[in-house]
């Protein structure tokens, strides 16, 4: 029976050795289903924002699916309800895209779904719609791989013990974060 070794690597560092599975052929978990809702979660307090008070976000989500009955999980934020239905569309045209790519080919796919929407970006809208699924897919490759996503971009005993990260948002508090915990 013949075999074939994936690897996942991201443009931060290589995936560290204990993150390569190898897989049959015969058995290539591949995205089989993408679905996209929107939600309103309600918040506690509500607040003000750029002048408009802020009762709630709303979340554009991304679950797939993968034939071995793997499931992805991504969503994206939003302040307010305008475009989040155009944001959720965009989602789902685009996550047509991935059924039938192979689960741990993230970048590829990202590549892919960038170049059906490049006559609309790069950037803005496009990238919005793109992350719930990004996300997910990254979701779906980690959890195929029973490996948590830090060590899929790379972290191990010898590599940096930190990784950039940013976050922005209102009343952000900057710390320093690494895959061990905060500092």
């Amino acid at each position: 029976m013949a075999c074939v070794v994936y690897s996942v690597q991201t443009m931060f560092h290589k995936a560290e050795l204990s993150a390569i599975r190898i897989m049959l052929k015969e058995s290539v978990v591949q995205v089989s289903s993408v679905e996209v809702d929107t939600l309103f979660v309600p918040v506690t307090h509500p607040y003000s924002a750029g002048g408009r008070q802020v009762t709630g976000n709303w979340h554009v989500l991304a679950r797939l699916t993968t034939s071995d009955g793997v499931q992805g999980h991504g969503y994206i934020v939003a302040l307010r309800q305008g475009l989040v239905a155009a944001v959720a569309q965009a989602t789902r045209e685009l996550g047509s895209q991935l059924v039938g790519m192979h689960v741990l080919e993230v970048e590829a796919a990202w590549e892919r779904l960038a170049s059906v929407g490049d006559w609309v970006g790069p950037g803005g809208l496009l990238h919005y719609a793109i992350a719930p699924l990004d996300i997910a897919l990254w979701d779906a490759a980690g959890k195929t791989l029973g490996q948590p996503l830090y060590r899929l971009l790379g972290d191990t005993a010898t590599a940096c013990q930190r990784m950039p990260v940013m976050g922005c948002g209102i009343a952000c508090h900057w710390t320093n974060y690494t895959s061990r915990g905060t500092r």
